[in-house]
C-alpha cells in the first residue's frame, strides 16, 4: 500500500516542481525585457550633470540581470527545501498511521520493524512518537526499565504529550507505584480532559486502592465521553456489587454485555446479584452462562451446587458438586456437602463411604464424626423409613 503512496506523491512533487520552476522563468524573461527598455530610454535622456564643483557625474549602471539571476537561484533553493520538508512530513505521517494500525492489533514486532527502518532515514532525537512506541514495545516484552526510559524521553521532547503520560501512569500501576501513576494520569488529563481512556484509568486506579466513590466519579466521566465504553460499565458493576447495590450492579453488567465487554465472571456476578435479591431462577441461568464460557470455573459450579442443595434439589446439587470436584477436589467442605446430598436421597452407603474417607484424612474433625454418627443411625433404620406422604389438594 505504501508503494502506491510513494508513487503518487512523487508524481505530484515532480509536477509541482515543474510548475513552480516554469512559473519563475517567464517572470525573469519579462524582467529582462523591461530592463532593456529601461536602458534604452535611459540612454536617450541621459545628459551630463554638473555638480557644485563643476565635475561631470556619470549615471550608475545597475546590474539588474546579475541580481535577478541571484534571486532566481535563491528562490529555486527555497522551493526545493520546502518541497523536501513537506515530503518528509507526509512520509512521516504515513509511517505513524501504519504503526497505529498495527498498534490496534497488538502487532508489536511489525511496529518495531517499521521503527528500525524509520530511524535509518530520519532523525529520532526530537521525535516524541518514536520514543513512545519504543516504550510500548519494551513494556509489552516485560522490559519495564527500558519502557520507562522511552516514555520519559517522549515526555521530555513534548511535556504535554498526554499519550505518553497516560502510558507511563499505566506502567507505574503494573509496578504498584500508585502515587506516581496517579500523578501522570492527572497530568495527562490536564492536557486532554475529555479523553475517556484517561478517565477510565484514573477510575481503575482508585478502584484498585479501594477508594470506590472517587472511582465511580471518573468511571462515569469515561462513559460520558464514550457512551459505549463497556469496560467502564463492567467496573462500575463490580463496584456496585461490592457496595451491595445488587440491582444497580445487574444493570451495569447488562450494559457491559450490550457493548461486548463480557467474560465468565460477568455472568457469575450477575448470578450472585440475582441470588442476593432472591431471584433464584435468574441466578441459576446466569451461573449456567458463566460455565458455558468457562467450563472449568470452579466457583460457578460450586455456587450452583449450593443453590440446589439449599432448595432441596439434591440430585442437581450432587451433579454440580461432582462437576466442581473434577476441577478442585481439595475444597474444604465439598465432600461433606456431597455426603449430605446422598444421604437426603437415601443413598446412605455412598454418603458413608465419602465420610469415612474424609475422616481418614482428618481424624480430629469433630464435625465429620458427628455426621458419621447420624448417618449410621439412618442406615440402621433405613428399611423402616416411610416415604414422604404430604398431600396436595
Amino acid at each position: 500500500m505504501m508503494n502506491y503512496y510513494y508513487y503518487y506523491i512523487n508524481i505530484f512533487l515532480i509536477l509541482s516542481l515543474c510548475m513552480i520552476l516554469g512559473g519563475i522563468r517567464p517572470a525573469n524573461s519579462a524582467n529582462k525585457g523591461s530592463h532593456k527598455e529601461k536602458k534604452i530610454s535611459t540612454g536617450n535622456v541621459t545628459s551630463k550633470k554638473t555638480t557644485d564643483k563643476g565635475q561631470d557625474k556619470k549615471p550608475k549602471k545597475i546590474h539588474t540581470e546579475d541580481k535577478q539571476k541571484k534571486n532566481y537561484n535563491t528562490d529555486d533553493e527555497l522551493t526545493i527545501d520546502t518541497i523536501n520538508k513537506h515530503f518528509f512530513e507526509y512520509e512521516r505521517n504515513n509511517t505513524y498511521n501504519e504503526i497505529r494500525r498495527h498498534f490496534l492489533y497488538n502487532e508489536f514486532n511489525k511496529i518495531e520493524k517499521i521503527l528500525q527502518s524509520f530511524i535509518e532515514k530520519y532523525p529520532k532525537a526530537k521525535d516524541n512518537e518514536y520514543y513512545y512506541y519504543m516504550g510500548v514495545i519494551h513494556e509489552n516484552r516485560g522490559k519495564y526499565i527500558s519502557a520507562l526510559e522511552n516514555y520519559k524521553k517522549a515526555i521530555d521532547i513534548l511535556p504535554t504529550y498526554s499519550r505518553a503520560r497516560n502510558s507511563l501512569g499505566s506502567l507505574y500501576c503494573k509496578m504498584h507505584k500508585y502515587d506516581k501513576a496517579l500523578k501522570n494520569f492527572l497530568l495527562a488529563m490536564k492536557t486532554n480532559p475529555y479523553n475517556p481512556f484517561i478517565q477510565y484509568n484514573i477510575g481503575s486506579l482508585y478502584f484498585k486502592i479501594g477508594e470506590l466513590d472517587k472511582a465511580i466519579k471518573y468511571l462515569k466521566n469515561s462513559i460520558k465521553y464514550k457512551a459505549n465504553f463497556g469496560s467502564s460499565f463492567h467496573k462500575l458493576a463490580n463496584i456496585m456489587y461490592q457496595k451491595k447495590r445488587f440491582r444497580d450492579a445487574i444493570q451495569y453488567y447488562q450494559k457491559a454485555i450490550e457493548f461486548n465487554t463480557v467474560s465468565h465472571t460477568t455472568y457469575y456476578f450477575i448470578g450472585l446479584s440475582y441470588l442476593n435479591i432472591k431471584n433464584i431462577s435468574s441466578a441459576i441461568n446466569s451461573l449456567n452462562q458463566s460455565l458455558k464460557l468457562k467450563n472449568d470455573f470452579f466457583e460457578a459450579a460450586l455456587e450452583m451446587g449450593k443453590i440446589y442443595h439449599s432448595y432441596g434439589e439434591f440430585k442437581n446439587a450432587i451433579r454440580m458438586y461432582l462437576w466442581a470436584e473434577t476441577i478442585n477436589a481439595e475444597h474444604k467442605n465439598l465432600q461433606l456437602w456431597l455426603s449430605q446430598c446422598y444421604s437426603e436421597i437415601g443413598e446412605y452407603r455412598a454418603a458413608l463411604a465419602i465420610l469415612k474417607k474424609q475422616i481418614e484424612q482428618d481424624p480430629d474433625n469433630d464435625k465429620l464424626k458427628k455426621h458419621l454418627q447420624n448417618l449410621e443411625k439412618k442406615i440402621k433404620v433405613e428399611n423402616f423409613n416411610d416415604p414422604d406422604d404430604y398431600y396436595k389438594y
